[in-house]
């Protein structure tokens, strides 16, 4: 075929524009991949980002333990540590059902106001993926509270009962939900027996509660290896494992990760010779657990206490620490007449149990909202100065339900008659010690931090014994901590079954207290 001048210079023009379309459709293509991938990092980065704002509102939280006197445990040795409970009660708050103020919640959340309920959402979603029993319960005295649609995606149950008129129902109901929410672990531990009706007063309008639990085999099992000494004042059930575990050591601390069967999971023990309170302790474990370099696989014989301890735990002045300023006990209020309801004091119960073959733990968290009248006020509900004066002796009998009822009435919550309250002494109070003799404690070496070598027959292995003061975080691999532990003494556990023995009187003692867990007082 014979091309003219004209055909030939057409189909260099239309060679061009060909080449121009491809080098388009490439370029189209290329920002349309560019687009996708950002698309992707940007929706894996929104999928995560709640995630960092737990963790980055747990670490808060323990580190702010250390900043206030504000009671933490009341059976000593054991301290249990939920975030979680906390926080998903801050996010109910946060939905303001009762008008009670919310400013700092969002920001100790590390979330914006708006976000605060998408994110627990995920969170609780991605909780109940990783096999955690989880339960939201709001109770409210009249019916007529408005339900937010936050509550939906929280899956929280709202029940109305009047408190005054259907008491025995309602005492049924609340400790019926902690009772099928911790596998009965929590029942009657952190709601007062016979004196719950001075938790839930007249002014009470409304009550928030989750629970959290979780049971999972070990995947190294463990064996029972008799009565051991712990931190030179007790004699504990001790278990023993052996295998490869990876393990850091350094100057300053000491840790190992035990896994757990199914969804990865691990609890990582930990304790120093230095740093023996739990924020300190904490905070040095961060350390290291940041530098993988840090960690190696070892061959160990792992020594520990069978712990199986049931504690409580009392946040407002440590949340006030992140911020939290003007709702819980209508701390530095600015304006007094714009919110109408007291939130009082978060409770937690926790429960925290290593045994030769699982780990189980188990969490009980609420608040309560009171109405602010002018005949409400704080200084009414004072009586820690009274109840702990030194100069009274024990309880020789338990007082009689009649007198127990007279006595609150009048003096803890109507603040009128001003018996005091003669307290149990520290060496009286509790029992079953099981505390090693003069001989056998003069026998006893501390191990401290330190992963010791022993050698028999010619053949030597490492050896670690959590015999002294030490603490242990509970973590999911894609959540992170779930929870927290620290054990200073088993000294008030008895060998036989690793509980707490309280005698009828300090029983009645203690429901007192969880009275003060419950209500802001000093």
């Amino acid at each position: 075929m014979i091309f003219d001048h004209n055909s030939t210079v057409l189909f260099k023009v239309l060679q061009t524009i060909m080449k121009t379309l491809i080098r388009s459709r490439v370029a189209v293509l290329f920002l349309l991949l560019v687009a996708q991938v950002s698309l992707v990092i940007s929706a894996h980065d929104e999928s995560t980002e709640y995630l960092d704002h737990f963790r980055e509102f747990a670490n808060d939280l323990i580190s702010k333990t250390k900043d206030t006197t504000e009671a933490t445990e009341t059976k000593p040795g054991v301290h249990l540590f939920n975030p979680f409970g906390i926080g998903i009660l801050l996010a109910h708050i946060n939905e303001q059902v009762w008008n009670v103020s919310t400013v700092g919640i969002p920001e100790a959340l590390h979330a914006q106001k708006k976000s605060v309920a998408k994110e627990y959402t995920q969170l609780l979603r991605q909780f109940r993926r990783r096999q955690f029993r989880i339960s939201n319960t709001v109770y409210s005295r009249f019916a007529n509270l408005t339900r937010p649609m936050a509550f939906d995606q929280f899956l929280t149950h709202i029940i109305n009962l009047d408190f005054t008129n259907q008491t025995a129902e309602f005492f049924d109901s609340f400790n019926s939900f902690i009772d099928s929410g911790t596998k009965g672990y929590l029942n009657n531990e952190i709601v007062p027996k016979q004196l719950w009706r001075k938790i839930f007063e007249n002014s009470t309008m409304g009550s928030y509660l989750n629970t959290l639990y979780y049971k999972g085999a070990w995947e190294q099992p463990w064996s029972q290896i008799g009565d051991r000494p712990f931190n030179f004042d007790s004699l504990v059930p001790y278990l023993e494992t052996r295998g490869e575990f990876k393990v850091v050591e350094t100057a300053n601390i000491t840790a190992v990760v035990l896994n757990i069967q199914g969804p990865a999971k691990q609890v990582i023990f930990f304790k120093s010779a230095s740093f023996l309170d739990t924020p300190r302790l904490h905070e040095e474990f961060l350390k290291v657990q940041a530098n993988e370099s840090l960690w190696s696989m070892q061959n160990l014989t792992i020594q520990i206490p069978a712990i199986n301890a049931t504690n409580m735990a009392r946040h407002h002045l440590g949340l006030a620490h992140m911020g939290i300023n003007e709702t819980f006990c209508r701390v530095n209020i600015t304006d007094p007449q714009e919110f109408y309801y007291t939130q009082q004091p978060i409770t937690q119960g926790n429960h925290f149990e290593i045994s030769a073959t699982h780990l189980e733990v188990a969490s009980a968290s609420g608040t309560l909202v009171n109405y602010q009248s002018d005949d409400a006020n704080i200084n009414d509900l004072e009586f820690a100065e009274d109840y702990y004066d030194d100069d009274y002796d024990v309880l020789e009998t338990e007082p009689e339900l009649d007198d127990i009822e007279e006595h609150v009435n009048s003096r803890h919550i109507k603040n009128q008659d001003r018996q005091r309250i003669r307290r149990a002494t520290p060496t009286k109070t509790l029992g079953g010690c099981g505390r090693p003799s003069e001989t056998e404690a003069s026998k006893l070496t501390s191990t401290q931090n330190q992963i010791r070598t022993i050698t028999k027959q010619g053949k030597s292995s490492k050896m670690l014994v959590f015999d002294t003061p030490f603490s242990w975080i509970f973590r999911d691999e894609e959540i992170g901590e779930v929870f927290y532990g620290h054990v200073s003494s088993l000294c008030q556990y008895n060998k036989a079954n690793n509980a707490i023995f309280i005698s009828p009187t300090h029983a009645w003692l203690h429901d007192v207290f969880k009275v003060a867990f419950w209500k802001c007082i000093a």
